[in-house]
């Protein structure tokens, strides 16, 4: 089943991935991918960390899967984490 928006926003370590975002970190234990029209506005709101992808915009399922290698390449420490 889907789960909404605020409950994921919610869980520790939730990012949202937007371009010239921060680097993805061992900090960012979900990455949440956008749909292909942005953000809405209720969710630009949260008060949550931004993390980038690359320098491309990217469609919703390439972006899921960048910020899943992304998110693998830093916790087994392949590429630096953070700033």
């Amino acid at each position: 089943p889907m789960t909404p928006f605020g409950e994921v926003a919610a869980r520790p370590g939730a990012a949202l991935a937007e371009p010239n975002g921060d680097r993805v970190s061992d900090e960012h234990r979900v990455l949440l991918v956008g749909p292909e029209g942005g953000w809405s506005e209720s969710e630009r709101r949260r008060p949550l960390s931004r993390v980038g992808l690359g320098d491309q915009v990217l469609r919703a399922e390439t972006a899921a899967l960048a910020a899943c290698a992304l998110a693998v390449s830093v916790r087994a420490e392949f590429v630096a984490s953070g700033p």
